[in-house]
């Protein structure tokens, strides 16, 4: 598994409303409180293929959401 993408702050809150495949389409509410956004996936040579949006409000994960795919 690795780190793709970190953003922090309003960018945080604007991709986690995007509706896919640019960012997980999150509820307004929910993005609005995130400061920091993370997206985990799956290595080429990994058997499975996903993707995992991970939102945290300080140090607490808020929401995370695995996706199939890259």
């Amino acid at each position: 598994m690795a780190l793709y993408s970190y953003e922090e702050g309003p960018a945080a809150q604007r991709t986690a409303a995007c509706p896919p495949p640019l960012g997980p389409g999150w509820d307004p509410e929910t993005a609005a409180t995130l400061t920091r956004l993370e997206v985990w996936g799956t290595t080429l040579a990994a058997p499975e293929d996903w993707c995992e949006v991970r939102g945290f409000l300080g140090p607490w994960l808020v929401r995370a959401e695995r996706m199939a795919g890259y």
